[in-house]
């Protein structure tokens, strides 16, 4: 479910130190990145309660960009921050499947993708 600390529950994963490039906090590169990592946050709550999922692929997702970007230890912080923000409201706002939420899953896919794909053009 969660990213970060031991205390924010049993999916949860360390926020250890990584290497890699240094960008400013304010970069759009990062704040696109942030924004994909809540969004990935949400995802794995509602593809649960909406589609009986366990979350698994959207933090192998968030693993796999963590990993990719090796961002510095600050900016590591505030993508799982994001992450885990994210995943905490869903779960405190839907606790099952509603029309809203399912709307909401569909739009943090195509959000998402959008994303992911202005990326990859600017590299």
């Amino acid at each position: 479910m969660l990213l970060g600390t031991a205390s924010a529950g049993p999916d949860a994963f360390a926020q250890g130190a990584s290497g890699g490039e240094t960008l400013a906090p304010s970069s759009s590169k990062v704040q696109a990145l942030t924004r994909l990592s809540a969004i990935l946050g949400s995802l794995s709550h509602l593809d649960a309660i909406c589609h009986g999922r366990d979350g698994t692929i959207w933090r192998t997702k968030m693993t796999n960009l963590l990993a990719v970007e090796a961002p510095e230890d600050k900016t590591r912080k505030a993508y799982v921050a994001a992450y885990n923000t994210a995943n905490l409201e869903a779960a405190l706002i839907f606790r099952s499947c509603t029309p809203n939420a399912e709307a909401l899953v569909n739009d943090y896919l195509a959000e998402g993708s959008s994303i992911a794909q202005g990326l990859g053009e600017n590299h």
